[in-house]
């Protein structure tokens, strides 16, 4: 079954041809994941084994589904590797915290190496996060 979709001239008048080229496949993705999110919904709401039927309320579900819990990118190796950082860091920073233990200089500068790199990775993560999501 094909569908069309009409969209009005005065909406589409400023774009250029790459500008239209990626506006459809935007558009076939986000139907796409409308569809895929309609049918897992039918599935689950399907108890009694009858022949599968997505009913326009499930497609509405589908739609608000799709707005409110968008789909998340896959993150990248170096997202993930500053996150392990992050996280390893961190830990360490906690495990280290003795303040009696600060009294040596050797200590209180491990300490602080560790705290800054915990600092820095996640700050890392932080800005990672701000510009690319």
């Amino acid at each position: 079954m094909i569908i069309e979709i009409d969209i009005s001239d005065l909406k589409l008048n400023n774009l250029s041809n790459s500008a239209n080229t990626k506006l459809k496949e935007v558009s076939e993705k986000y139907i796409e994941d409308v569809l895929d999110e309609a049918a897992r919904l039918e599935a689950s709401r399907n108890n009694s084994g009858n022949n599968p039927e997505i009913t326009a309320a499930i497609v509405l579900d589908a739609v608000e589904f799709t707005k409110k819990f968008r789909f998340s990118k896959k993150k990248s190796t170096k997202k993930v590797i500053f996150q392990l950082l992050a996280f390893i860091s961190t830990v360490c920073t906690g495990g280290l915290f003795k303040p009696v233990e600060f009294a040596k200089v050797w200590y209180a500068i491990i300490f602080l190496v560790v705290f800054l790199l915990a600092i820095l990775f996640n700050l890392i993560i932080y800005l990672y996060d701000t510009r690319n999501e």
